[in-house]
């Protein structure tokens, strides 16, 4: 199960899954997706950042992060072959690039 969040920490409406199940909560804590605010959504936004720094060759990672229960950010895996676009894309509901698009589609060209 896969759910977006917003710029802000805050996750969308919908979950969804590879399945194409859709879910507003989570089915066993039954927690409302729409609005919950991931606490110090700042710090997973910064790991990622950093962790791509060492590895900037590669383009574009998905890094699959989570904040334990003192709030450190840990590293489940980073995804570099074989990735899709169309998981954030479905999650968030827009484009995986949002305004940027234009600059990283001429940025991957080269």
């Amino acid at each position: 199960m896969f759910v977006g969040v917003d710029e802000t920490g805050k996750l969308c409406g919908t979950a969804f899954t590879e399945f194409q199940e859709k879910y507003t909560e989570h089915p066993d804590s039954h927690i409302v997706f729409k609005g919950y605010e991931v606490i110090e959504f700042y710090k997973v936004c910064e790991a990622a950042k950093k962790l791509h720094g060492q590895i900037p060759q590669l383009g574009i990672v998905h890094w699959d992060l989570t904040l334990d229960n003192k709030g450190n950010v840990i590293v489940i895996e980073a995804n570099t072959y074989d990735s899709s676009i169309w998981l954030p894309q479905m999650a968030v509901g827009k484009g995986a690039f949002g305004d940027n698009t234009a600059e990283i589609l001429q940025w991957i060209s080269k």
